[in-house]
């Protein structure tokens, strides 16, 4: 709204947070393959947006979403990690 008052116009376009279009964005704009880029989220519903794109999604349990949520969602993640610190030994991993 601010926005749109400060310009006398209204979005052509409304992206959310974790909106496919986003993903498709920055894809674009660093010349990358979909595999090359991950959604990473704790909630099951985050993740769903990297499935969409065809992209890998990372699941960090935590107090919002915990395994048995996991278990009984028909959404599914490429990877789920105990919590942000092994995702980011996973990517040290990956650069060493």
């Amino acid at each position: 709204m601010c926005l749109a008052y400060a310009t006398d116009r209204r979005s052509d376009v409304i992206i959310g947070k974790l909106d496919p279009h986003m993903l498709y964005c920055i894809i674009e704009w660093l010349n990358l393959c979909v595999e090359e880029v991950a959604m990473i989220g704790d909630r099951i519903y985050r993740c769903k947006n990297g499935t969409e794109c065809k992209s890998p999604s990372i699941l960090t349990l935590s107090r919002k979403t915990m395994m048995d949520a996991v278990r009984q969602s028909v959404e599914k993640s490429t990877l789920i990690a105990q919590d942000q610190s092994e995702v980011e030994k996973w990517f040290s991993m990956m650069h060493q």
